[in-house]
């Protein structure tokens, strides 16, 4: 974007919220550079739409956005971007920094009726329990993962599941095998 179609007088700092990527979301869509809204836009891009995933900044921006919106954060919200932060730091496989984020999104998750995200959750915290090596917790999650699928859903969560890195040494436990083999 040529220079002099960006907005005058924008300054970039902390003080104001306002980066060099919510300053271009917010001219093309006519926000605010420091709306914590674009923080979460462009969190959410850096995550799931760049190539590959640029966690470190997705991670900024999650929080930046939880920051910015202060009391303003609704539950869909606050569960995105601690889903997205414990995220971040799953896919850098640390499963001991994403579980703090994880639990949180977990106890939202819980509230909500939305079963998608209670399940998104339940698997994230699953795979982070894995890379901990708490076979037991990454069980306990699976287990209930798996309690609220249908007949259909759960076979493809549990062909996922075999085929996750992240639940590499979970799968080699008896929990494990006992979850896969169970019939309700």
């Amino acid at each position: 974007m040529p220079r002099s179609s960006l907005p005058a007088r924008v300054r970039l700092s902390p003080d104001n919220g306002a980066t060099h990527e919510t300053v271009m979301l917010a001219h093309r869509t006519g926000g605010l550079p420091g709306d914590w809204r674009l923080h979460l836009q462009v969190a959410g891009y850096y995550l799931h739409g760049a190539k590959p995933p640029v966690t470190d900044r997705a991670r900024r921006f999650y929080i930046s956005a939880r920051d910015l919106a202060g009391s303003q954060l609704d539950p869909q919200s606050h569960w995105l971007i601690e889903e997205g932060i414990g995220l971040t730091w799953l896919m850098e496989n640390d499963g001991t920094k994403a579980i703090p984020f994880l639990k949180t999104a977990l106890e939202i998750a819980r509230k909500s009726t939305d079963k998608n995200k209670l399940s998104s959750t339940l698997y994230n915290a699953a795979c982070a329990y894995s890379v901990t090596g708490d076979v037991k917790q990454a069980c306990n999650h699976l287990a209930e993962l798996l309690s609220i699928q249908d007949d259909r859903n759960r076979q493809m969560m549990i062909s996922h599941m075999g085929e996750d890195k992240d639940l590499a040494t979970v799968r080699n436990s008896d929990c494990y095998r006992a979850l896969i083999t169970k019939k309700d």
